[in-house]
């Protein structure tokens, strides 16, 4: 029975992973490269930039709520190691959290015939072979 249900859930994921590589050729994919380059250009409105890094503080925010009840145990368990791995980690999630949820979230916020127009122009950049010389 177990070995049945592991199957179905085998196949099920597969069955995602195979659509998910169809889905990213298409354009919808999850991509936080495309997000950066989103956030550097010019004509993607500044309220979709800044709602964008608004949500990324709300799941910070979120995240470190439910992170609470464990910050607290490490600080009576460890009180100076546990103080400073928290002002670190905390520090780190607030530089690093918004940003990272900005750019994934910035290709559904920003106009679709802007994020259209730049995801056509493609990357730009052209890699020419360079023949190795032999001595």
């Amino acid at each position: 029975m177990i070995r049945q249900f592991a199957t179905l859930i085998g196949r099920h994921l597969l069955r995602k992973a195979v659509s998910g590589g169809a889905a990213k050729i298409a354009g919808n994919a999850i991509d936080p490269k495309f997000g950066l380059k989103l956030l550097r250009d010019a004509r993607v409105p500044m309220k979709s930039k800044i709602a964008a890094f608004a949500l990324g503080l709300a799941a910070v925010f979120v995240l470190e709520i439910l992170e609470l009840p464990l910050q607290t145990a490490l600080w009576l368990l460890l009180p100076v190691v546990g103080m400073v791995a928290d002002f670190a980690v905390d520090g780190i999630e607030l530089l690093a959290g918004p940003l990272l949820v900005a750019t994934i979230t910035l290709p559904f916020l920003a106009p679709r015939d802007v994020v259209e127009q730049i995801r056509a122009e493609g990357d730009g950049t052209v890699y020419e072979a360079v023949p190795i010389s032999q001595p």
